[in-house]
């Protein structure tokens, strides 16, 4: 296999674990996606945020932090006025507010997905935890569950637990192999166990 970005290459190499290498022992699927063509994650029957959620894991899969991936960003941090992160950070050590264009241009890219796309009405479902709530509780598999609950404001007393909803299972696209999360139920059962508590406002 050739990798024709030599500094990406590295980077990846350097990241190597048996953990991310045993994914090589499954029928290995990344979601394939391109503007307008339906692919395996985005089925027509899943909800929108749903749909959102798994365009963004595109983006990073395929490394495109371009305008569309920095709307969705900004969306599922709950942002209303949407900010930048190609752009270096400034006074405060926080990024720029997104131009106006790009903004535009990004939402411009998902209407041409999913039309019925709006900024504004998407943020108003996000912000919504009994509307997340009941989300959460259609979802169809662990992936999903962990998206929606990371969505929904919480405590959490235990680090190790906390780390694994927000990072260990979430940041997963810098992983070498990935599986179709339709197909594959990759996050274990006791994260999900926990997200059900969060979710039901049982979590200690």
């Amino acid at each position: 296999m050739i990798i024709p970005d030599e500094a990406r290459a590295i980077r990846k190499l350097s990241q190597i674990g048996y953990y991310r290498l045993s994914g090589f022992s499954y029928p290995c699927s990344r979601p394939r996606f391109d503007y307008g063509v339906h692919f395996n994650a985005l089925n027509s029957d899943k909800d929108d945020i749903i749909t959102l959620i798994y365009m963004r894991r595109h983006f990073e899969l395929t490394d495109d932090k371009g305008d569309a991936y920095q709307v969705l960003s900004n969306l599922l941090h709950k942002r209303e006025r949407a900010i930048d992160t190609r752009e270096p950070k400034g006074t405060g050590e926080n990024h720029p507010e997104m131009e106006g264009g790009k903004f535009s241009s990004g939402c411009d890219q998902l209407i041409n997905v999913m039309p019925s796309f709006s900024y504004s009405d998407m943020l108003h479902r996000v912000e919504d935890k009994d509307s997340l709530k009941s989300l959460y509780e259609s979802c169809s598999n662990g992936y999903e569950k962990l998206q929606v609950c990371r969505l929904i404001e919480h405590e959490e007393n235990n680090a190790v637990v906390e780390k694994s909803i927000k990072q260990t299972y979430h940041i997963e696209n810098e992983f070498i192999c990935q599986l179709d999360l339709a197909e594959f139920d990759t996050i274990p059962e006791y994260v999900i166990s926990k997200c059900d508590a969060i979710v039901s406002g049982d979590s200690a």
